[in-house]
């Protein structure tokens, strides 16, 4: 699975109005292939790994009360 997969592995059908969009993500160069596994792993399983990259993305309803970005250096 990849964030540029032709293939979206969900979708969401969400009914019309406002939303905010919340994005996380630690994208530490590795991945199961990068380490030469080739096995399908589940979300939980996906979840605790640690030391694979992840990314989450939070859609919630209504306007956010504010905006802008946040760096962990």
């Amino acid at each position: 699975m990849s964030v540029i997969d032709d293939k979206p592995p969900l979708t969401l059908n969400l009914p019309q109005g406002e939303y905010s969009v919340f994005v996380a993500g630690c994208n530490l160069g590795t991945d199961q292939l990068s380490l030469g596994e080739n096995s399908v792993l589940t979300d939980v399983q996906l979840a605790q790994r640690k030391d694979l990259e992840w990314y989450r993305i939070v859609i919630v309803p209504g306007k956010p009360s504010q905006q802008g970005r946040l760096k962990d250096e």
